[in-house]
């Protein structure tokens, strides 16, 4: 059955798509906090290194909440997002460049700016009730050495992450973000398009991560490859019977989820693996995109979760820090009780951290995310208008609601 394109929507299932890879880091993360008695560092450990069943279960939770998978899905949803707002931006020219990265720079900079000082004005009262021995590697390294004014300000533009670890991923996105219109030119030919694949895929492949953000590149490419040329092949998957799609999608989650460990473990984002990754994430976001709305995706809490997911992920790490921190002394004869105990305790500090960042997160959105977006288009929209020829340019791609960028 063919999809019909005048019902295709961001906002069902990959808004629910973008909260679930949300939820997977703040997990990911809060299974990193306390230390498993001789088990350190867990998400970087080989299966061969693995001594006992709770290392075991770790293991398993882990794979099942991979945070480094979760992190290719955003970049391949960026590059569907951006692919959809930059064909709807009107104006012609610089200025709808202009529009574009006005947009853009309302969406991506105020609540990483605020989070970083939020996370600043944190990390000293916090890291005074900083007790090494129960935490790990991971957890002591934030608090190894002591941020400056400087280290502040490199923050709140996106170029360090120290304040706050999961915001590297957003200096790739604001730099992904900048080369974008050139990606979305290539993809106006499909030979170019092709090229400019195949190009994103060597340079990752060959490990060449300029800046921090190169081997990534070839995420938001995949993105705008689907939106573009991705329609016939996902017509021609969903003509297939149901149980084919469905193996097809549960291997590709899978294969997501455990080719890390199993082909990489020592090495975050290993190049090969980068490559699977975005393979992986490239079949799932191609299948929701072109496919019908699903019902267990469209439920409000998943759509309400991909609506403030930004604020979750960007939140959540400056509120288990501070949870953890809190919390140890109260946790002690937990923790005291062995591998088991640290992993009950990790598992307590993920429910808590979910309790306190998503009421952030939902006030961020609504107070400010939300107001700095509808800033953002108004003076785009305004500075589109100036360009020499005040329409619509580029040939649509579908009739999609404008998703959140």
């Amino acid at each position: 059955m063919e999809p019909d394109r005048t019902t295709l929507r961001f906002s069902t299932n990959l808004a629910a798509l973008r909260g679930i890879a949300a939820a997977m880091v703040v997990i990911f993360h809060a299974l990193l906090v306390f230390r498993l008695t001789g088990f350190d560092e867990p998400h970087r450990q080989a299966l061969s290194a693995i001594d006992s069943p709770w290392e075991w279960l770790v293991i398993i939770l882990l794979g099942l909440t991979n945070g480094h998978a979760a992190v290719i899905i955003f970049f391949v949803l960026s590059g569907v997002v951006l692919t959809l707002s930059y064909e709807r931006q009107r104006g012609h020219g610089l200025a709808r460049l202009m529009a574009y990265y006005i947009k853009r720079g309302a969406r991506l900079w105020p609540l990483l700016a605020t989070v970083a000082i939020f996370a600043f004005i944190l990390r000293d009262p916090v890291g005074q009730l900083h007790e090494p021995a129960a935490f790990t590697s991971w957890v002591n390294a934030y608090f190894s050495t002591d941020p400056g004014r400087n280290v502040l300000l490199r923050n709140i533009l996106g170029l360090d992450s120290s304040l706050n670890y999961p915001a590297w991923t957003i200096y790739v996105e604001i730099a992904a973000s900048i080369v974008f219109p050139l990606l979305f030119l290539a993809s106006r030919h499909r030979g170019l398009t092709l090229a400019a694949l195949a190009a994103t895929i060597i340079v990752t492949a060959l490990g060449w991560n300029y800046r921090g953000f190169g081997q990534y590149m070839v995420c938001f490419m995949a993105g705008v490859a689907l939106i573009r040329y991705g329609e016939p092949v996902a017509r021609r998957v969903l003509s297939w019977p149901r149980t084919v799609r469905i193996a097809l999608l549960a291997a590709s989650w899978v294969a997501i989820l455990s080719v890390e460990r199993l082909l990489s473990p020592h090495t975050h984002m290993y190049p090969f693996t980068v490559l699977v990754f975005t393979l992986c994430a490239t079949i799932i976001v191609t299948h929701l995109t072109f496919a019908a709305p699903i019902v267990a995706l469209s439920r409000k809490p998943l759509q309400w979760l991909g609506e403030v997911s930004y604020g979750v992920y960007l939140l959540h790490f400056p509120v288990l820090i501070t949870l953890a921190m809190i919390s140890a002394p109260l946790l002690e004869p937990l923790l005291s009780l062995g591998q088991g105990g640290a992993l009950t305790a990790n598992l307590l500090l993920a429910v808590a951290a979910f309790a306190v960042t998503l009421p952030l997160a939902a006030v961020s959105y609504r107070l400010l995310e939300r107001p700095c977006q509808d800033i953002g288009r108004l003076i785009a929209e305004r500075v589109a208008k100036r360009s020499p020829s005040h329409r619509d340019s580029g040939t649509p791609v579908h009739t999609m609601r404008e998703p959140a960028e």
